[in-house]
């Protein structure tokens, strides 16, 4: 089914209560909660378990998603299993419709929806749309029932459509309002939630996307803006084309860690998507600040690390300009103080404004909150922002720093530095290999932290990071292409050049005692303490 024919039956819909099973259709299955604001409605004919979602604003439920309070095959669940791509729906070409392995068609349970499949080599699949708070919460789950290990991985594929408008822009904190593809991966996946509107000016429909990782949400490894009539044709793998316009009709594709399943073994994700508050609240006026975020999603740092932040500023009705403050804070104690010019800022506009604090050394085990003032020209303030707990130093997660005392080795120091320098200079220029490191920690929140070092003069080719895991932990992987073998993360670089540094991070829940890592590559290994 093509959109522009569908667009005769929204205007149908949407002058009818949505409610009640009964005015969505004998294809679909819904469950609505005023008191939480949220509705689900999936489909139970066609593209099983496929679903739209709405929000209740003054009194009226809204769709959030597109063909709300109809099921959408548009909004869809993508999942890998060894290169086998399966999906809910028939958009994606060259995947495998799962309907015919349904077992379980959307059914009420709980606050919300579960539908079930059996796909090939007994992997099942359990899709559960929970009615939270303002929102649905998004699980998938995978279980492994055969005798064979499975890779498996999930994307999540979410039409949006924030009441009337289609093309609804998407925020993304950090980066700012977005009207063209983009991509979000690695250094640049550093937000906790987006958020989609009806509108630039002054929105009344506000969708947002849940990833929190500190909330118990599964952190994706990739996250995309995509043009919806682009994006929906392919089975996983979407290359943005940057300068494409996405307000004719907006989609985001969440993609999840692949995860080597064990036989017996799961594999679960989770996200939250509902109403929310606009990026610029009336309360706010036509220039403010929206978000400050830093380049760590956990806000988490070690002594003498550099903290990159970045302020945004959107101005809503006209052209504005003023100066941002930030002031970093400890216990009251001003301990960073900063301003910088906004520049001009267009209407219907955003702008970051960027800072960068150098945590001193003695800076540890301690919290830090963030106080961020806009002001015009003339000093008189705009708007002000506070968050509390902003940057955490945590020395625990940090890799240890050797400390000398030279004492009485000073002179005979001098002197081996004298009359070896020769020796040295051969040593250094015929050297071909040096010290590789792996350092293992992890802070009492279950966040874990592997560094691998090559302090060496030539590149490391054939490089695994293998980290040892208890079997029945629960873990959410940050860091992308790592994939889960029994009782351990194996992480598949290739080449860790001369001088460079890679870095494993998850968190992790059920365990209390972490085995070694392990660094091995074409010629060595070594393991951490």
């Amino acid at each position: 089914m093509q959109k522009n024919l569908c667009v005769v039956a929204l205007i149908i819909l949407s002058s009818t209560a949505c409610s009640s099973t009964e005015n969505i259709g004998t294809c679909s299955k819904d469950f609505s909660d005023a008191r939480l604001g949220t509705h689900i409605v999936a489909e139970t004919c066609r593209n099983v378990g496929v679903f739209s979602i709405g929000g209740l604003y003054d009194g009226q439920w809204e769709k959030l998603t597109y063909f709300y309070p109809k099921p959408w095959s548009g909004t869809y669940l993508t999942v890998n299993v060894d290169g086998k791509y399966y999906a809910t729906s028939d958009h994606p070409k060259n995947t495998i419709q799962m309907d015919p392995y349904l077992t379980s068609p959307p059914t009420v349970q709980g606050e919300g929806l579960t539908t079930r499949w059996i796909l090939p080599d007994n992997i099942h699949v359990t899709q559960k749309l929970k009615a939270v708070e303002n929102g649905t919460k998004i699980g998938v789950t995978i279980e492994n029932k055969d005798s064979q290990t499975h890779k498996t991985a999930v994307r999540l594929h979410l039409d949006t459509m924030v009441g009337v408008n289609d093309g609804a822009p998407i925020y993304i904190p950090g980066d700012g309002l977005k009207t063209f593809e983009a991509e979000y991966q690695g250094a640049t996946l550093n937000f906790k939630y987006w958020k989609a509107y009806n509108r630039q000016d002054d929105p009344t429909i506000v969708a947002t996307g849940y990833i929190n990782p500190e909330e118990g949400l599964s952190y994706p490894t990739k996250v995309l803006i995509a043009d919806w009539k682009r994006s929906k044709d392919y089975p996983w793998d979407y290359a943005i084309t940057p300068g494409l316009t996405i307000l004719g009709d907006s989609a985001l594709l969440l993609y999840y860690n692949t995860i080597e399943v064990t036989p017996s073994g799961n594999y679960s994700i989770t996200t939250n998507f509902g109403s929310g508050k606009p990026v610029l609240p009336k309360e706010k006026g036509e220039f403010g600040i929206t978000e400050i975020t830093s380049d760590n999603v956990y806000g988490t740092y070690c002594p003498t690390n550099k903290v990159n932040i970045s302020v945004d500023v959107i101005s809503s009705k006209e052209k504005n300009e003023g100066i941002v403050t930030l002031k970093i804070l400890e216990n009251g104690k001003l301990v960073y103080n900063e301003s910088n010019p906004t520049g001009l800022v267009d209407e219907d506009s955003y702008r970051k404004i960027k800072f960068s604090w150098q945590i001193p050394e003695s800076q540890k085990d301690k919290s830090f909150d963030a106080q961020v003032t806009l002001t015009d020209k003339d000093g008189g303030e705009i708007d002000e922002i506070e968050k509390p707990g902003f940057i955490k130093i945590d020395a625990s997660k940090c890799e240890p720093r050797e400390k000398r005392d030279l004492g009485p080795y000073v002179v005979l120091f001098f002197a081996m530095l004298f009359f070896g320098t020769a020796v040295l200079v051969v040593m250094a220029i015929f050297r071909k290999r040096g010290k590789v490191s792996i350092t293992k920690v992890v802070d009492e929140k279950g966040r874990v932290k592997v560094t691998v070092l090559n302090d060496t003069k030539e590149d490391l080719n054939k490089c695994v990071v293998e980290d040892g895991i208890p079997s029945q932990a629960e873990l959410t992987v940050s860091t992308m292409a790592v994939i889960r073998r029994d009782n351990k993360l194996v992480w598949e670089i290739e080449k860790l050049a001369s001088g460079k540094t890679a870095v494993l991070e998850y968190k992790i829940r059920g365990a209390n005692v972490l085995p070694p890592a392990k660094i091995t590559w074409d010629g060595g290994e070594e393991i951490s303490a």
